[in-house]
């Protein structure tokens, strides 16, 4: 018997997509480069020579901020590789972790702002920089939760259709062991075998 498969309505794999894994690993990976070079000499120079000198609030701040690369490196690590429930498992984690980082870098802001007023000088900038990346930041952190969500709702269709067009191959199988194509010449059978593949769709 010839039959049609379902999911075939939906492109599981497209030409290009190694490619796109490949390239968001490593725009990621790039991001750290970027962070580390930028900041080994103010902070992860005298961190890693055991001279630095900077309140505890600057370590929480890079901490928190170097831990948010890492999730976000595990993330497009989980999605490249398949592993799309991890993925989504992680992902969950990690909306508490962005509002944190939100959080610690609005403290961090005002903070060291205020402590240049107090010592003369202008925080203004700093307090406007700050601001702003944190705003920036939680538009896209926003975006992303809501494109999440939808992708959420199409993986798990995905994989329903996936698992009914699996059990549609075993029962065929079954089947044609026992009878070959005449068991599907009663319409009963195969209205049943539907029932049993899609549980009642």
């Amino acid at each position: 018997m010839k039959t049609t498969s379902i999911a075939n309505a939906i492109p599981l794999t497209q030409p290009g997509v190694g490619l796109r894994r490949r390239f968001y690993i490593g725009v990621t990976l790039l991001m750290g480069i970027v962070v580390v070079t930028g900041f080994w000499a103010t902070y992860f120079g005298p961190l890693v020579r055991g001279t630095i000198a900077q309140p505890l609030l600057i370590h929480v701040h890079a901490t928190v901020f170097a831990g948010w690369l890492a999730l976000f490196l595990a993330q497009a690590t989980l999605a490249a590789t398949g592993h799309v429930s991890w993925h989504m498992k992680l992902g969950r984690w990690g909306i508490g972790y962005g509002i944190l980082l939100i959080g610690v870098g609005l403290t961090t802001t005002v903070l060291r702002s205020a402590g240049q007023v107090i010592a003369g000088e202008n925080g203004a900038r700093l307090l406007y920089v700050g601001f702003f990346d944190m705003a920036l930041f939680s538009i896209f952190f926003g975006a992303a939760i809501g494109r999440g969500g939808r992708l959420v709702a199409a993986i798990s269709q995905i994989t329903d259709i996936q698992r009914a067009q699996s059990e549609q191959q075993r029962i065929q199988r079954h089947h044609q062991r026992r009878g070959g194509d005449d068991y599907y010449s009663d319409q009963s059978h195969k209205t049943t075998d539907w029932w049993l593949i899609t549980g009642g769709w």
